[in-house]
């Protein structure tokens, strides 16, 4: 029997939440608010039952309908005493909205083991020492009021966008309400973002809404905005990250701008051999690394937009845990890589200024990186070069169109062959050129009759044009330049 190949899933989208205190003059804004909140928060605890009990989306919101009109549960054959379920709101949009939510915290509960779920439970512990009435515990255990966006209704239904500061809430005919949002000088470049979304690509934003804060979630991959006017269209800056060094390049679909590596090595832990892991030095050591990185993600954006990219595409590592016998490279991978922080350091710094941020499966791109450009770069700038040619195939993707991973897009023939250093070891007739998978396998498989190292085949230096300290010599980084 053949054995199933793994489906290999592109990267999901990346999402971003800012949370922004709001003003409404309105005076009746804060009973409607929480009168509408008191009826989702009740759709969403019944609707998160619902699914525990076995029932799909859509069973779940012919339930929320039958409760909402006749007060019972007629999938189940149960009446719902209609005083405690009386409040359900009766807008389709905020029970699908609703419906969702509680689908997600579902979902999320059983992901991590939760058996049961309880909502608000700082609230319920605060009421059990008598710091909050039961008055008081009913509002918190209320969520703030939930909108799902919706790309094909105008981006955003009950919402609309009068400028970057001020959004209008509109739940029904009647009744509108505007507030004013006091963001600060960080979010304001999150809001142009947001509001240039909404206005013109009629992209999809979420929004939570309570008495004084609204919360504001967006793709930060779509963030590709006129906030930066001098952009070259497919130019794209493309990360390698590993323990030792983080490697960039720039390039567009012929051409390749600069390649640079930085290098983390004078600031690995185990350099600091002989001391606890709580002695001050490691203490010191780990602070100073934590800053570095910070500090690398910013210089590498600030390079994106002094180059105006339109892109920065990276590597997801978010799965990527080692456990090998070997106690050192455990330790470098899971917790002295710290790629979560630049990870999400470099998000946020993309969707302030603009740059588009762009996630690509990590396979094969040290090995191809290295196949297509080895007699121009070393690793990790290879394995760099090769993400960005993934990010630029993203870019290129229509809208709406599948994502299909950067490796079953990415076609190769056996021109590939001719002046390649790299393949010309081997006869070009023991190599598969189907696919990039196909191609890799075949060399696999002639270094296990030769019994060679692959990985260290393609992980190779090269000789380097300029070498300096990043921003100073205290920092303890290399910074060294191939192009």
């Amino acid at each position: 029997m053949a054995k199933e190949k793994k489906k290999h899933t592109p990267p999901p989208l990346i999402p971003r939440t800012i949370k922004i205190r709001h003003f409404c003059p309105d005076p009746s804004w804060l009973d409607y608010c929480g009168d509408l909140k008191r009826k989702q928060s009740n759709a969403i605890r019944f609707a998160v039952q619902r699914f525990r009990e076995g029932f799909n989306t859509k069973e779940v919101r012919e339930k929320v309908a039958y409760l909402i009109n006749y007060n019972v549960d007629e999938l189940n054959n149960e009446y719902i005493d209609p005083k405690r379920f009386q409040s359900v709101p009766t807008d389709s949009y905020f029970i699908h909205s609703a419906v969702i939510k509680a689908e997600g915290d579902y979902k999320s509960a059983e992901e991590r083991g939760q058996k049961t779920i309880t909502f608000k439970q700082k609230a319920f512990d605060r009421y059990n020492k008598s710091e909050i009435t039961k008055e008081q515990l009913k509002k918190e255990r209320n969520f703030p009021i939930y909108s799902v966006g919706e790309s094909n209704q105008k981006g955003n239904r009950k919402y609309n966008f009068l400028s970057y500061n001020t959004i209008e809430f509109k739940p029904n005919r009647n009744d509108h309400f505007t507030f004013h949002l006091s963001p600060s000088r960080n979010q304001v470049k999150y809001l142009k973002t947001i509001y240039y979304l909404a206005r013109n690509e009629k992209a999809p934003i979420t929004i939570m809404l309570d008495e004084e804060y609204i919360y504001l979630a967006f793709d930060i991959d779509r963030a590709d905005t006129p906030i930066r006017k001098e952009v070259e269209k497919n130019k794209v800056l493309g990360i390698d990250l590993n323990p030792n060094s983080f490697g960039f390049v720039i390039k567009n679909e012929t051409e390749i701008f600069k390649a640079e590596k930085l290098d983390f090595m004078d600031l690995r832990l185990y350099t600091r051999k002989g001391f606890a892991s709580d002695s001050d030095e490691k203490k010191y050591l780990n602070n100073k690394k934590t800053h570095e990185v910070i500090q690398a993600a910013y210089y590498i954006a600030d390079i994106a937009e002094e180059n105006h990219c339109q892109a920065i595409a990276i590597e997801n590592l978010d799965n990527m845990i080692a456990r090998t016998s070997n106690r050192h490279f455990n330790r470098s991978v899971n917790n002295d890589f710290k790629k979560k922080l630049f990870k999400l350091t470099l998000q946020k710094v993309c969707s302030e200024r603009g740059i588009r941020y762009i996630e690509i499966l990590a396979a094969y791109t040290s090995f191809f990186g290295h196949v297509k450009y080895n007699q121009i770069l070393g690793d990790p700038c290879s394995a760099a070069a090769c993400v960005a040619d993934a990010g630029i195939l993203e870019l290129t993707r229509a809208d709406g169109e599948k994502r299909i991973a950067w490796f079953n897009q990415l076609k190769i023939d056996k021109s590939l062959y001719i002046g390649n250093t790299y393949l010309a070891r081997w006869n070009a007739t023991d190599l598969n050129f189907t696919s990039i998978k196909e191609l890799y396998e075949s060399i696999k498989k002639l270094f296990s009759l030769s019994k060679g190292n692959m990985y260290e085949s393609y992980h190779i230096s090269y000789p380097e044009v300029s070498t300096s300290w990043f921003k100073s010599r205290r920092s303890s980084v290399r910074q060294i330049g191939y192009i």
